[in-house]
């Protein structure tokens, strides 16, 4: 697997969300089009980013594999609960964005109290990446 291709959702996220964001952001504002691009390229970084961490948890949770800088690899049981919890952040996060868009009385009690669980699902993700540093096998050391 080349590089471009371990980061293609990180190119195709930033890519769909930019296309798709054009049509729901506001005109550009004549006395400051920086804002309006500004909020595309951030949109767009950041839903690439989402799609990036996406496919690295969900690596870890099907694949039981976590990739480590350096040329080794987080398996097994860490390699799942981190990447589950990764893919438990992101869900949470995108619930927690749509419920704060909600008017509803007691939506935004409720995103806080989501954001706040996906915070905890990724510090449990990260607690479990570095738990499995140490033990990280070398990938491709011509053994079978």
């Amino acid at each position: 697997m080349s590089r471009f291709t371990y980061y293609t959702p990180l190119w195709l996220g930033a890519a769909l969300a930019a296309l798709l964001l054009r049509s729901f952001l506001p005109p550009i504002d004549p006395g400051a089009p920086w804002r309006w691009w500004l909020s595309l390229l951030g949109g767009a970084v950041a839903a690439g980013l989402i799609c990036q961490l996406g496919m690295f948890g969900a690596q870890g949770a099907f694949a039981q594999v976590w990739p480590v800088p350096g040329g080794r690899s987080i398996r097994g049981r860490t390699a799942v609960v981190g990447g589950s919890s990764v893919l438990a952040s992101i869900a949470l996060l995108v619930v927690a964005w749509f419920m704060n868009a909600e008017d509803s009385p007691g939506a935004g009690f409720s995103a806080q109290l989501l954001a706040i669980s996906s915070g905890v699902a990724i510090l449990i993700a990260g607690i479990a990446y570095f738990w499995g540093l140490p033990a990280a096998a070398a990938d491709f050391t011509g053994r079978d």
